[in-house]
C-alpha cells in the first residue's frame, strides 16, 4: 500500500486557502467551519477522519450517499481495511465538532444514490446510511473509551434538497448557543 502525505490530499488545500484568505485580506479570525451537503458531506466527514487541521472549528456533513465506516470489514472509501486497518484510525478525529445532519426524508433510492453491494451494507438510503455511520463511530469510540465531540442531527419534513439543509446547518454552524 502507497503511503500518502498530506500535502499530496485534497484536503490540505481547504487549509492553504484559508491561510491564503486570511493573509490577503487581513482577516482576524484563526478557523474556520466548513458545510457539505451529498458529495459535499463525503468530503466533509473524510476530511475529519483523515486531516487534522489546526484550522477547523465546525463541520456539518448532510445528506452524505456513503461514509467511510470505522471499520476493518470494507476497503475505502466504505471502511479502512485497504489503509492499514483500524490502526490508520486517529483519536483526533472524534475531537473534532462534525455534526453529521439527515434529512428524515432522504429515504428515496434515486438515480444519484449508489447502489452498490458496499454501499448498501452501509443501508439502504442516505438517513439509513448516515444513522448507521454515527452508530458506529459510537460503538468505535466506547470500545475503545475515547470521547466523542460529533453529534448526529435531523432535520424533520426534508429529503434529498441542499435547498432546505443549507439554512438550517448554518444554525448548527454560527448560532449562539442558548
Amino acid at each position: 500500500m502507497r503511503q500518502y502525505y498530506e500535502d499530496e490530499m485534497t484536503f490540505s488545500i481547504i487549509d492553504a486557502i484559508f491561510k491564503a484568505f486570511v493573509q490577503k485580506f487581513d482577516i482576524a479570525d484563526h478557523t474556520y467551519n466548513i458545510y457539505g451537503h451529498s458529495a459535499g458531506a463525503q468530503f466533509v466527514h473524510r476530511f475529519v477522519l483523515f486531516y487534522d487541521s489546526p484550522y477547523l472549528d465546525k463541520a456539518v456533513a448532510a445528506n452524505a450517499g456513503t461514509y467511510t465506516f470505522i471499520s476493518n470489514k470494507q476497503d475505502f472509501p466504505y471502511g479502512y481495511r485497504n489503509l492499514g486497518g483500524l490502526s490508520a484510525v486517529s483519536n483526533k478525529a472524534f475531537q473534532k465538532k462534525l455534526v453529521v445532519f439527515l434529512a428524515e426524508g432522504d429515504t428515496i433510492r434515486d438515480s444519484y444514490l449508489n447502489v452498490t453491494n458496499e454501499a448498501d451494507r452501509q443501508g439502504s438510503n442516505r438517513f439509513e446510511r448516515g444513522n448507521h455511520f454515527f452508530q458506529s463511530a459510537e460503538n468505535y469510540v466506547a470500545r475503545k473509551n475515547i470521547p466523542l465531540q460529533w453529534q448526529l442531527r435531523t432535520l424533520p419534513n426534508a429529503a434529498h434538497s441542499n435547498r432546505r439543509m443549507a439554512p438550517a446547518a448554518a444554525d448548527l454552524l454560527y448560532a449562539k448557543p442558548e
